[in-house]
């Protein structure tokens, strides 16, 4: 059905989104999350993990460059 194969998409993108965001690629997981949310608005967990991507805007590696 269609709705199962939106959450399936909803759910690739937060994985995605995960492991973007771990890497510390924040730009990249806040897409992914937001690709989620686009297919499954009501999701706490992805909004949450949308707001915390977009809340963190360095890369760790750049991290100790830009604050030295």
């Amino acid at each position: 059905s269609e709705f199962k194969k939106a959450g399936e998409g909803a759910s690739a993108h937060y994985n995605m989104g995960q492991f973007f965001f771990k890497k510390g690629l924040y730009r990249e997981a806040r897409n992914h999350y937001a690709a989620a949310l686009e297919l499954n608005p009501t999701s706490r967990a992805f909004n949450s993990a949308f707001m915390a991507a977009s809340a963190l805007k360095v890369k760790p590696s750049e991290f100790h460059a830009i604050y030295q």
